[in-house]
């Protein structure tokens, strides 16, 4: 059961967000990496921040957003964006899902093509 509030005269009025409008890589490196920390711990999977310099040995370093390797997720804070340590956690679930249920995963995959 989903409960969808409705607007009311007699609710809280909450004061307006001010948002930043201006772009830091400093401060979008500092929030990035507290997510990092909050979903290592929420899911029991070791994410990895890491910054191009440190990856430079690997292919395409400089775009790459993030990756998986050895069961861990590595996370280019210098290139992600918010949606990256989900897709790089994808490539796991997924794995996991082909593995104990093949016809499922190609079902998946099937579908997405």
């Amino acid at each position: 059961m989903e409960i969808k509030h409705r607007p009311s005269e007699y609710g809280e009025i909450k004061p307006q967000i001010e948002l930043e409008e201006s772009y830091s890589p400093e401060k979008s490196r500092i929030i990035i990496n507290e997510g990092l920390n909050k979903m290592s711990k929420l899911y029991g999977i070791n994410i990895i921040p890491t910054t191009t310099e440190e990856i430079k040995d690997i292919p395409n370093a400089g775009v790459v957003k993030g990756f998986v390797h050895n069961g861990n997720i590595y996370i280019n804070t210098d290139n992600a964006t918010i949606d990256t340590p989900i897709h790089e956690m994808m490539h796991i679930f997924l794995g996991g899902v082909r593995y104990s249920d093949s016809n499922t995963y190609f079902k998946l995959v099937d579908s997405v093509e």
